[in-house]
This record gives structure tokens, C-alpha cells and sequence, in this order.
């Protein structure tokens, strides 16, 4: 029987958890940045790593923005919620398996466009890093539909410790392999780690029965007629990984070692999102669903505000945090071995860049699940078509006057459209009302921001390990100054108080 957690509870053991796997995330990409640096081998790996998780993650925004909400309305049902995830398990895997096929035979054409600017033996090993890691996606779709299973019984214990082994995995395979095989090690780990991960997560389904079934035709039809209202999402979902198709093609055409430092300066931006704000987005979700389920609105407006407003809390000081301390997380991290101060020059800018748009790639998430939940799909689909338009225009066009800076400068432009795109789709409706608690906390940003750039250069000459642990201790405690109030109602409403 799979515990059930309170918010704090799950809050607090899906962070615990991610903190451990994104330090272990921390040693795998410094590993990677020390062996490869900014080199052509490690564009190649991006590149190839693009294409398996480009089609997983259009499949992954199906599964998780109309397969979980069907499985809590029928997980009462034993019987009902296993035929419904036997259905959907049995769709996903064979699109996941004609898709497989399909990227073999066009693998050479996909490589050529997504890298123009590359040589023609770069392509040929791209295109070889890319078969060895095609199994990735059946593997990452048949740990999604378990993913799915454990959320909806609000368990979210089990599937965090899946990327924690999987880096685990990652790391051992690239120390082991990395003299023998090359850039090779890299693709060989990200693929056993993938296989890893998805025994580990199967291993404690409540029901195994959910992922194994004997084919069935009336299912397969069934299964198709639920997944058409989706198709506003699945467009949605190739819209966003045009953004990074678009991205990597425009970087190819750039100095070498570029689009391997948008990819190192994306990840760790990701690393506070992963840890912190995307857990508040997952316990969430399952929450909002069964509020919304039971109809009971003011619970769902509530509960949705709630988790808007301890985003806020969370990004605003992590977002200045990564703006000011841009060149020295990513000399922490990643600057050794062949990744020399060229590269953490090029990266730091990119990361910047990205930074600046932090808090509107989690509220972009966050409020895309009340569309999901309500079954508004074309509002999804419509903001993430605009904001490509917007990445696609903007990189294009900044990348020809300050370089990998103005992709990333793009990106955080188009989150920052789609997340006021749907927040006032979402305020319009009267779902959401926080003016208040945005505006002392955009006041807050603007005035901690000030201050801390103008003190940062009272001791920027100090080792950057101490630059950053005094600019997170300055932010923080005049964060918490300003909003105490609100962090301690945020910990009430946590708590459940």
C-alpha cells in the first residue's frame, strides 16, 4: 500500500530527495564539462541527446496532461483505473516503438538539419551517439506511465529516487567507459542510467499489471478516442521543443563549443528549479485535480493560489541569487579539466540570460496545469505556438549581434509572454488574485537586486565559492525581511495549518 503524504511531507521528501540527485546531477555535468569542456564531441552528444528526448517529452505532455487526470477519477476503481492505464500503456508504447523505427530511418536527414553548421564526419558520429540512445524513449515512456501511477496516489517518494539512481549510474559509466570509448561513454550511460531508473521504478508499482497487458484492439480504439482531445497539447508540446531544435540549429552556425554551453548554462539553471519550485508544481497537480474533481471551487482557488504564491517566494531569491553569481556558480561547477576560463566566459552569459527568465519558466509550468486540469488545451496550445513564434524571431535575430546570449535571451523572453498570457487567461477568470503579493514581491526583487549588485563588488575579489555563499546569505536575510509575514503564511498553508 503506497503512504499517502500531507504537502509539507511531500514537499519536503521530493525536494530532500532532487537536493541529493541534482548534487549527484552537480558531478555528473562537471564530469562531463572536466572530460569534454566546450569541444566539438560534446555538441555532438547535445544534439544527439536532443532527438530521443524531443519525442519523449511531446509523448510525456500527453501522458501527464490527460492520462493522470483520467486515472484519479478511475484509481477508485481498481479494475477501472488498471484497464484505463493498460489502455494508455499499450497506445504509448507502440507510437514509442513505430516512433523508434521512423527516427532510424531518418536519422541522417534529422542530424543534417538540426546541425547545419557541422562537418560531415561530426555528423556521422552524431548520428551513431543518436542510435546508441534511440531505446531511451521506450524506456522514459514506460517510466512516465509508472511516474503516473504513483502521483496519482499522491506517493511521490519512490519515482524522486529514480533520477537519483540514474545519475548514479550516468556518473559510474562515464568513469568506467570514458578512456575505452570516448563520447561514446556518454551515450552508453545516458542509456543503461534510463534502463536503471526504469526497472528500480516498476519494481514497487503497487500493480504491475498497469504496464503489462495482452494486445488488444477495442483498448487500443478506446484509448485513441481519449487521447484526441489532446491534440491541442501534443502541438503545444512540438512547439516547445522547436524552441530547442531552433536553439541548437542557430548555435551550430556559432563558434564551436556553443551549443554545449547553452546545454551546460540550461542544466544549471535547471538545478533550482528541479529542486525547489518544479516539486511544488508536482504535489500540486495530483491536489488540483481532485479539487477540481469535487468541484468544490473555492478548495481549488484556494489550493491554486497557495502554490502560485510559494513559487513567488522560492524564485525571487534564487533568481537574484543566479543573475549576480552568474560566471561563479559556473567556475564552481564546471570550470576544471578541459573546460577552461574560455568556456566559463561563454557559458556564464548564457546563463545570465536564462536567469533572467527563472521565475516565468515555473509559473509557465504551474499555470499550464490549470489548463490541463480544466481540459482547456487550445489556451495551451495558442501560448506555446506564440511563444515559439517569439524564440524562433528573437534568436535568429539576437544571435547575430551578442551570440549564445541572445538564444538564451530568447527563451526567457517567450516564457515570460506565455506566463502572462496565462495568467491572464487565469485572472480573467477569477481563478487567480494575487496583485498584492506580486506587487511587495516584484518590490522586493527590484530592491534586493540593487543592493546586492552594488555590494557584490565590495568582495568580488574573494575565491567564488565565498562570493556566492555571501550573496545568498545577503539575499536571503533581507528576503526574509521583507517577507516574513508572507513565508510564514506560506508555511502555514504548507503545512496545511
Amino acid at each position: 500500500m503506497l503512504k499517502r503524504h500531507t504537502f509539507f511531507q511531500a514537499f519536503s521528501i521530493v525536494a530532500l530527495i532532487t537536493l541529493f540527485s541534482k548534487l549527484l546531477g552537480f558531478i555528473r555535468e562537471a564530469i562531463i564539462a572536466a572530460y569534454f569542456g566546450t569541444s566539438i564531441a560534446a555538441d555532438m552528444f547535445y544534439v544527439a541527446l536532443i532527438i530521443p528526448s524531443t519525442a519523449f517529452t511531446i509523448i510525456a505532455s500527453t501522458i501527464q496532461g490527460r492520462v493522470l487526470p483520467l486515472y484519479i477519477e478511475k484509481k477508485e476503481s481498481t479494475a477501472g483505473g488498471r484497464k484505463l492505464l493498460q489502455s494508455f500503456s499499450q497506445l504509448f508504447i507502440f507510437v514509442s516503438i513505430i516512433l523508434i523505427g521512423l527516427l532510424v530511418v531518418t536519422m541522417p536527414i534529422l542530424v543534417n538539419v538540426m546541425a547545419p553548421g557541422f562537418e560531415e564526419n561530426e555528423i556521422s558520429k552524431t548520428i551513431r551517439l543518436a542510435l546508441i540512445m534511440l531505446p531511451l524513449l521506450l524506456m522514459m515512456t514506460i517510466t512516465a506511465i509508472t511516474r503516473v501511477v504513483y502521483h496519482a496516489h499522491e506517493s511521490f517518494g519512490i519515482p524522486a529516487y529514480g533520477p537519483l539512481l540514474n545519475n548514479i549510474v550516468v556518473i559510474t559509466i562515464i568513469i568506467l567507459l570514458y578512456t575505452f570509448s570516448g563520447v561514446y561513454a556518454l551515450a552508453l550511460g545516458v542509456l543503461i542510467g534510463g534502463l536503471i531508473q526504469l526497472m528500480y521504478q516498476s519494481l514497487f508499482l503497487p500493480d504491475k499489471k498497469v504496464i503489462f497487458f495482452s494486445w488488444d484492439r477495442k483498448n487500443f480504439k478506446q484509448s485513441l478516442e481519449l487521447i484526441k482531445p489532446m491534440i491541442p497539447i501534443i502541438i503545444a508540446a512540438i512547439a516547445l521543443q522547436l524552441n530547442v531544435i531552433v536553439d541548437r540549429m542557430v548555435a551550430s552556425f556559432l563558434e564551436q563549443g556553443s551549443i554545449a554551453a547553452l546545454n551546460y548554462s540550461y542544466r544549471l539553471l535547471w538545478i533550482p528549479l528541479s529542486i525547489l519550485l518544479m516539486p511544488i508544481t508536482t504535489i500540486f497537480y495530483p491536489k488540483l485535480s481532485i479539487a477540481h474533481q469535487e468541484k468544490v471551487k473555492d478548495t481549488y482557488k484556494k489550493l491554486f493560489n497557495n502554490g502560485f504564491f510559494v513559487i513567488l517566494l522560492f524564485a525571487v531569491p534564487i533568481m537574484i541569487i543566479m543573475l549576480i553569481e552568474s560566471e561563479s556558480l559556473v567556475r564552481l561547477i564546471f570550470e576544471r579539466g578541459a573546460f577552461d576560463y574560455e568556456a566559463t566566459i561563454l557559458t556564464k552569459g548564457a546563463l545570465f540570460f536564462y536567469s533572467l527568465g527563472l521565475i516565468f519558466f515555473a509559473t509557465r509550468e504551474y499555470f499550464a496545469q490549470h489548463f490541463y486540469i480544466t481540459k482547456q488545451y487550445r489556451v495551451i496550445m495558442f501560448g506555446s505556438i506564440y511563444g515559439v513564434l517569439i524564440n524562433i524571431v528573437g534568436s535568429i535575430i539576437l544571435a547575430q549581434i551578442i551570440g549564445i546570449n541572445g538564444i538564451a535571451f530568447a527563451t526567457s523572453l517567450s516564457m515570460l509572454f506565455q506566463s502572462f498570457y496565462y495568467y491572464r487567461y487565469i485572472s480573467n477568470k477569477g481563478k487567480i488574485f494575487m496583485g498584492g503579493t506580486t506587487l511587495k514581491t516584484c518590490i522586493a526583487f527590484a530592491v534586493i537586486l540593487i543592493i546586492t549588485f552594488f555590494t557584490q563588488t565590495l568582495y568580488d575579489e574573494l575565491h567564488y565559492f565565498f562570493s556566492i555563499l555571501i550573496t545568498t546569505l545577503i539575499v536571503i536575510t533581507l528576503f526574509y525581511l521583507i517577507m516574513k509575514k508572507d513565508i510564514g503564511l506560506a508555511i502555514k498553508q504548507m503545512k496545511g495549518k
